[in-house]
């Protein structure tokens, strides 16, 4: 949604010094400022408020690779894979 694509705002947030330690450390594990955290909490946020599903969401991916033709061929490896497991399920 907001990447860094429009003019960054200015804003400020009050947080405990859990909540700073916490983004902090999560910042340096994933390599990212915590603005860039908090922009992409925000996104989430608000795109899991927008009314769509997530089955919603995945029925309109359904057949995106259908006309490709550089994918294997999943029944045959998954048919593969099932052979050493026990069918009694």
């Amino acid at each position: 949604m907001s990447g860094t694509a429009g003019a960054l705002r200015r804003t400020q947030i009050y947080l405990t010094a859990e909540e700073q330690e916490a983004l902090a450390a999560l910042a340096r594990q994933r390599g990212k400022t915590r603005s860039e955290l908090i922009r992409e909490a925000i996104d989430v946020l608000v795109e899991g408020s927008s009314g769509v599903t997530r089955k919603e969401r995945l029925s309109a991916g359904r057949g995106l690779w259908a006309s490709r033709r550089d994918l294997p061929d999943f029944a045959a490896l998954r048919s593969e894979w099932d052979r050493g497991r026990p069918t009694g399920r």
